[in-house]
């Protein structure tokens, strides 16, 4: 039996939700800081999707759960972020 993980995959994934829209408001308020803070929480959503995998994997707790909330906590995020910058004006709909 392997090891319990410090903290387990789900959680990990659970954990981007609420970080992808907070970027967004930090990206809304335009100037250095908010960008600076986005760029941050994006590179901590990027992250937490590797581990969050590396964990499930090296830990044996792949689950049928893990393996459709993954992708879409992934594709939340990643369409939360693309509409925040479409609406600080730096990317087109049509992208």
């Amino acid at each position: 039996m392997k090891a319990e993980p410090p903290i387990q995959p789900n959680y990990l994934t659970a954990m981007r939700l609420p970080l992808a829209p907070i970027a967004v408001v930090c990206m809304v308020f335009q100037n250095p800081t908010g960008y600076v803070a986005a760029a941050i929480l994006s590179l901590l959503l990027e992250l937490t999707d590797l581990a969050d995998g590396f964990v499930a994997r090296r830990y044996g707790r792949v689950s049928d759960f893990g393996k459709l909330f993954d992708p879409f906590s992934d594709a939340f995020c990643r369409y939360t972020l693309f509409l925040g910058l479409y609406a600080i004006d730096v990317a087109d709909l049509w992208m």
